[in-house]
């Protein structure tokens, strides 16, 4: 592979070098390249490259296609030197690339000859080829032919083993081979595959180097770059192994695969190579392959060719492993992406085959036909039909099902049934077979027609015509055969001709009898149809006498029940029924006797009442009997539901409504007697309401009554007993209401509560956790009495309770809030007392005074000497007197 890559290289370089050569044969060409001046010493070089065809490009691969190869060349530096050798221009950092395909180097003047140097450069800038100097004049407007490039590459090449370097210990030279105008090398070790951060990292002219300071058991990479004399660095060698061992397993490394690109049809192969640093065996493995694809694990060949319905698409995470066999065992994997192109054409659908088919006739022939579409992969899109089919033969074009039960008359081939599927593609696509359908002939055998048995009468002929079908149309030939235990006593006859049977039986000769009638054809083979027939001879019947029954009446919900007779001239055995009964009565035909009991809604007439008699003579014979039965009305008492006795507290609320129900179906009336004083009963709503006063225990019969609309009135009651239990009944304290009062002044007012409980004894109490002292409250006279000080402005809450001696106790309170509002209250002067004082003194003190609601204090003086004054503020008095 390496020496592919080197082969590679060198095709670009001469296609490079072959670039230049055009520019200079292309000089009379107005689109050829030139390299000109605009007289201010730039010279300007057009890299354009027309082939044949006047098409532009930039690089010529070696195969023959025009563009920017994918990895390699994709910029073109040029470098200008004088006879000297000496640098004076060049094409810039970035060079021309592949989208400009031109440049300006500044810095020549024209007439003048120049060396002119071309690089190759990759898109990182690293140097991958280098031209020799070539020499070059230029001329203003024209171009002057260059020189044949020759160049050389700057990837190097390894002196064997290519791939890896083992060390199991002691010190050990790593080798490459030397390269054509390298001057140095640059030798990089690390332990990134991409040369990344590398541990040694150093420049020398020779062809070998030995490391050292390297970590045992630890993989490293290595590779070596050339430096030329300019100090042009080419790219470094592709990255080789490099392990320092003493026994640890490493990873097997797998070559890159890359994600792949395939249209649909076409076959993809890759192969799966890995090495492993220690020489271990390999095993390949894969995973998430797409539907057709194949992996061999021997040989880590892949292959697959997608289907026509796969194209489209990107098949993610294909994962490819390879597992060495080490301790412990280790391993490398890669997943891809193959992505399969639409080649955008649709393909036929391919009818699955049907073949020719054989069926009997009368025999049911079905079978599905199926196709797959090579765009999707299934029958989805496909419609079937079929044409040509036999009569009576079906296709249903959505099941794919023929089906075809052929007649007795189409033995033969149908030739050309004709299956079509097409796609719904554009333009639609199909496929069709045409197959062969042969009936073979099949004998039915004929039909006998239904004869069933007869009865006939003693002294009676009897007389049968049988007949008989051939569905082929085959003669038919008649029989008749009556033999063994139950055969027909002599005289009776039958023409096979006529088909005619005739037999009058004597008086004697009552009984059963069997014949078989036969039919047979001329048919091959030859089929019969047989049927054995019981002939029943029987007496000539009279009928029998039912005696007479007359119609009957019964009240509502009383038992009615007779007996049916019945006499026969012959003494046959008789048998009795009855029909159209009223709903609930019943005939026993063995005792002969009809059972009813109406109920209570179902007075009126029930007419046609029928009894039958029946002998068991042949003919069978019966007489009847209708009557009517008349069902009295009877009046039912109401039914009262059921009340039962009732406990409630005293002051509590009793509420219940009574319920009843007529089985006729009347109005009813309701009534209560016996209601205490204050007790209710609404006959309509049938509500009884109460509240007992808490003086009202004791024990209460009431009666409750319902009362039907009958004729008689009929009537249900019951009565019931209230139990009302003694309750405490809770004290109501009267409303007090919020107090106002001013500072100093007296607030008093008394309390009041009632009990409904009379006899009950009330205690009275007052609390507060917010009034200052000096209140009370006297309990016995429920009497509240506060005088607020001068410093007892603000609102008090003050809770007063009321409870009764009642078991349990019970009790009722109110929480008031009493505001005290604020007084003013006068300022309190100190003693001053007379002062004293010689003339041509002075006298000088401060008046004090308190305020007993903390105002602030004015001062102020009258009869003041003259000569003295008083503060207000500080109250201080000053006076200075004279002689005289």
């Amino acid at each position: 592979m390496r020496r592919e890559k080197l082969l590679t290289g060198k095709l670009i370089l001469f296609f490079v070098s072959l670039l230049f050569l055009i520019l200079s044969a292309c000089s009379n060409n107005p689109d050829s390249s030139e390299s000109e001046t605009d007289g201010s010493g730039r010279v300007s070089l057009s890299i354009r490259w027309l082939n044949s065809t006047n098409q532009e490009m930039a690089v010529l691969n070696p195969d023959g296609t025009l563009n920017c190869a994918e990895s390699g060349i994709v910029r073109i530096h040029a470098e200008i030197y004088d006879a000297e050798d000496l640098f004076l221009a060049d094409s810039g950092a970035d060079g021309w690339d592949c989208e400009h395909h031109s440049g300006l180097i500044e810095g020549v003047s024209s007439g003048t000859g120049y060396k002119l140097v071309i690089y190759g450069k990759d898109e990182q800038g690293n140097i991958l080829y280098r031209g020799e100097q070539a020499n070059i004049t230029v001329v203003e407007g024209q171009t002057t032919p260059l020189e044949k490039v020759e160049a050389f590459s700057f990837v190097t090449e390894l002196l064997e083993p290519a791939h890896q370097e083992t060390v199991t210990n002691g010190a050990f030279t790593l080798h490459w081979s030397d390269t054509p105008g390298a001057t140095q090398y640059r030798v990089l070790i690390s332990p990134n595959r991409d040369l990344s951060s590398p541990v040694i990292d150093t420049v020398t002219t020779a062809t070998t180097f030995s490391p050292t300071g390297l970590v045992t058991d630890f993989i490293y990479y290595w590779g070596v770059s050339v430096m030329d004399q300019w100090g042009n660095e080419g790219l470094p060698t592709d990255p080789f192994i490099l392990i320092i061992k003493t026994g640890v397993n490493f990873p097997p490394e797998m070559e890159a695969i890359g994600n792949k690109a395939i249209p649909e049809g076409e076959i993809l192969i890759i192969a799966v190579r890995a090495s492993d640093p220690d020489g271990d065996s390999l095993v390949f493995s894969t995973g998430n392959l797409p539907d057709g694809a194949r992996f061999d694990p021997a040989t880590g060949q892949f292959v697959w060719t997608p289907y026509y319905h796969q194209g489209g698409r990107s098949y993610p995470d294909i994962l490819f492993r390879v597992t060495d066999n080490g301790t412990p065992a280790m391993s490398d994997s890669e997943t891809i992406t193959i992505t399969v192109g639409d080649i955008g054409v649709n393909h036929p659908p391919e009818l699955n085959q049907i073949g020719s088919k054989t069926v009997l006739e009368n025999s049911t022939l079905q079978f599905t036909i199926s196709a797959a579409d090579p765009d999707v992969g299934s029958d989805d899109g496909i419609t079937y039909a079929a044409g040509n089919l036999p009569e009576g033969a079906v296709f249903d074009p959505l099941t794919r099902i023929f089906s075809w039960t052929p007649g007795y008359k189409q033995s033969g081939s149908y030739r050309n049934v004709l299956f079509t599927a097409t796609d719904d593609g554009t333009p639609p696509m199909s496929d069709s077979e045409a197959i062969t359908i042969t009936v073979g002939n099949v004998n039915r055998p004929p039909v006998l027609a239904e004869i069933g048995n007869q009865n006939a009468i003693e002294g009676v002929e009897l007389e049968l015509i049988i007949t008989g079908k051939d569905p082929d149309g085959d003669s038919l030939t008649y029989t008749a055969v009556s033999e063994g235990a139950d055969a027909l006593p002599s005289g009776w006859d039958f023409d096979a001709d006529t088909q005619r049977f005739s037999w009058t039986p004597g008086f004697e000769e009552d009984g059963n009898y069997q014949v078989t009638f036969a039919v047979t054809d001329s048919g091959s083979p030859r089929y019969e149809d047989a049927k054995t027939i019981t002939i029943s001879v029987g007496d000539v019947n009279r009928s029998p006498v039912l005696s007479p029954i007359g119609n009957k009446t019964v009240n509502e919900g009383s038992t009615l029940s007779f007996t049916i007779t019945a006499t026969d001239p012959e003494g046959d055995s008789l048998s009795y029924s009855a029909a159209n009964l009223p709903a609930g009565a019943s005939f026993n035909p063995v005792s002969q006797r009809f059972t009813w009991t109406p109920g209570y809604d179902m007075a009126g007439s029930y007419n046609n009442v029928r009894f039958t008699v029946t002998d068991d003579g042949v003919p069978s014979l019966s007489e009847s009997r209708s009557i009517a039965i008349t069902v009295v009305n009877v009046n039912r008492p109401p039914n009262l539901n059921p009340i039962g006795d009732r406990t409630v507290g005293e002051g509590t609320e009793i509420s219940f409504a009574i319920t009843a129900a007529d089985p006729d179906g009347g109005s009813l009336t309701y009534s209560a007697t016996g209601l205490p004083a204050g007790a209710s009963f609404n006959t309509a709503t049938q509500v009884f309401r109460w509240i007992p006063s808490f003086d009202a225990s004791g024990e209460y019969d009431i009666g409750f009554t319902v009362a039907d609309s009958g004729s008689p009135s009929l009537k249900d009651s019951e009565t019931i007993t209230i139990t009302v239990v003694n309750q405490n009944g809770q004290p109501e304290l009267e409303p007090i209401g919020d107090k106002t009062i001013s500072e100093n002044s007296t607030l008093s007012f008394t309390i009041l509560a009632v009990d409904p409980d009379d006899k009950d004894k009330l205690t009275y109490a007052a609390t507060s956790d917010e009034l200052p002292s000096g209140w009370k409250f006297d309990a016995g006279k429920r009497k509240f009495t506060w005088t607020p000080d001068s410093d007892d402005s603000g609102s008090y809450d003050v809770t007063f309770t009321v409870t009764d001696d009642g078991k349990p106790s019970r009790s009722d309170s109110e929480t008031i809030t009493i505001t005290v509002l604020n007084v003013n209250n006068s300022p309190v002067l100190s003693s001053i007392g007379d002062k004293m004082l010689n003339e041509n003194e002075t006298l000088s003190f401060t008046l004090s005074a308190t305020d007993p609601d903390g105002d602030d204090l004015t001062y102020s003086a009258t009869g003041l000497p003259s000569g003295a004054s008083l503060n207000p503020s500080t109250g201080v008095f000053n006076w200075a007197t004279d002689y005289g």
